[in-house]
């Protein structure tokens, strides 16, 4: 009797897990988002019109890989955003075996699948899967990479450790931040040094130089040369490290503060829970039945390594703005907390994994709808210029990238320091034309120590800060002094 509710058992989970998957993945596909919402979206999409990296089309290191994908889509779809995101909720399949492969390490067959769901079912995932940006698909490369890793350490032969090394090629030309992930690799080699010696290991090293060399060198070509290519790389590296990327290097709010906004913010509000609170209770259940029973994937070396990795660089390298940077780090927690709950969990604790699994699919089924039908703030901005009669010149921050985007026809301009403004500006209105400012422009103008009481808001757009952390909240103001019309 006993066997047979077992049986009765798994296979509900089975068709729980089942039924959550086709969910997801048709959520994802049907509402794959047709929106360039920020800079780097824009850039993206405009590298699948036409590829040109000196154009930032998209901008360094060019994402080959991603691009390629887009470009295959776009073949059938023709706006170039979507192709992007379609690319990133087809492609994100192919995750499913080596989750599978991965969990059923840990796990039996039907606590494995409801695994595997619950990995995918990631609200905060979801929503970046369906957007077109190249996390959706470096989340799958990682996925491969790391059953590679796993692998090529449990086999030893030589072929085994190529897997690993092709696998990584592929992640940086899809998303070079993602670089901390060599972590593993250097495991692979430290176990392979101490077996088979230094020469193994130089001659890994070589062609794992190669790999790398299969994607870097086309782009080399495509700007002319290795002097292009490096003044490129430079300038994105100063530009990353020491002003927009808004690393640890450039923050100018407190150290408790970033780390309140990486932790709290980014990690556990957003990532885990995309600010629900009830998510976040039943995450907090889960966590304290983790005080109970031991789990050996909890005491694993590969993932304690590469998700501190990654991690610490997320946390002192990337922009605590964007909590799109903390995926991993997300999906790498998970991935420990339902191996070490289901490995012999009670029916307490795949219960509510399997009501959080439920949630997921909603909420994320819920935001992914959202995200490509609601108007992000920039594109409302762009409406509105677009829908004024009056001759106008609007001054941007980053929002400029995406009103060149959708192609609207008023005059604007980026701009970042108030003595070009007032000079452009100034002419501007000699012109009887209307001169607007986004707020961002306005902040700079207030951190450089100028008076902006000139300035008079007008008009404000909002959109869900899930999906526009940066530009989910733009104030237009109109300028007005004594020279105005």
């Amino acid at each position: 009797m006993q066997n047979k509710q077992l049986c009765l058992s798994e296979k509900f989970y089975i068709g729980f897990a089942l039924l959550s998957l086709i969910a997801i993945l048709s959520f994802r596909i049907l509402y794959s988002s047709a929106f360039a919402r920020s800079w780097d979206a824009v850039d993206f999409a405009l590298g699948v019109q036409s590829y040109n990296l000196l154009d930032m089309q998209p901008h360094f290191p060019g994402y080959p890989y991603f691009i390629l994908g887009g470009m295959l889509v776009n073949l059938w779809v023709e706006d170039p955003a979507r192709s992007l995101a379609l690319w990133n909720s087809l492609f994100s399949l192919s995750s499913l075996l080596p989750m599978w492969f991965i969990y059923r390490r840990y796990l039996t067959i039907s606590k494995a699948l409801i695994a595997v769901a619950f990995s995918q079912s990631i609200p905060f995932l979801t929503i970046i899967i369906a957007s077109p940006m190249s996390e959706g698909t470096a989340f799958t490369i990682l996925w491969w990479y790391i059953w590679g890793l796993m692998v090529a350490l449990e086999r030893g032969r030589y072929r085994y450790d190529l897997l690993p090394l092709a696998l990584f090629s592929l992640l940086m030309g899809v998303r070079l931040s993602y670089l901390p992930f060599c972590v593993g690799i250097l495991l692979l080699w430290y176990k392979r040094l101490r077996e088979k010696g230094l020469g193994h290991v130089l001659e890994q090293a070589g062609i794992a130089f190669l790999f790398q060399f299969l994607w870097v060198y086309p782009l080399i070509l495509s700007v002319g040369g290795i002097d292009s290519f490096q003044f490129i790389a430079t300038k994105f590296v100063e530009g990353h490290f020491t002003g927009w990327g808004g690393s640890i290097a450039t923050e100018q709010a407190p150290f408790i503060t970033r780390v309140w906004t990486f932790i709290w913010t980014n990690i556990l509000w957003t990532g885990l829970s995309v600010h629900s609170v009830l998510i976040l209770i039943l995450y907090g259940v889960l966590v304290l039945s983790l005080f109970r029973g031991p789990s050996s994937v909890l005491y694993e070396k590969l993932w304690w390594s590469l998700g501190t990795a990654y991690t610490f660089w997320a946390f002192f390298a990337q922009n605590v703005d964007k909590p799109r940077h903390i995926l991993p780090t997300v999906v790498i927690l998970v991935i420990l907390l339902l191996v070490h709950l289901l490995k012999g969990g009670g029916k307490r604790k795949i219960g509510v994994v399997s009501l959080l699994l439920l949630m997921n699919t909603g909420i994320g089924g819920y935001y992914v709808h959202k995200q490509a039908t609601e108007l992000p703030a920039t594109y409302q901005l762009a409406n509105y210029v677009e829908q004024q009669s009056e001759p106008l010149k609007i001054y941007t921050w980053e929002e400029e990238r995406v009103l060149q985007y959708v192609g609207v026809s008023k005059s604007f301009q980026k701009i970042q320091t108030y003595a070009l403004f007032k000079e452009d500006a100034s002419n501007q209105l000699k012109q009887g034309k209307t001169v607007y400012v986004t707020d961002r422009v306005v902040q700079g103008f207030i951190q450089q120590g100028m008076d902006t009481t000139d300035f008079t808001a007008v008009k404000k757009f909002t959109s869900d800060p899930l999906f526009d952390p940066v530009y989910s909240d733009i104030t237009l103001y109109k300028w007005v002094t004594s020279s105005s019309p």
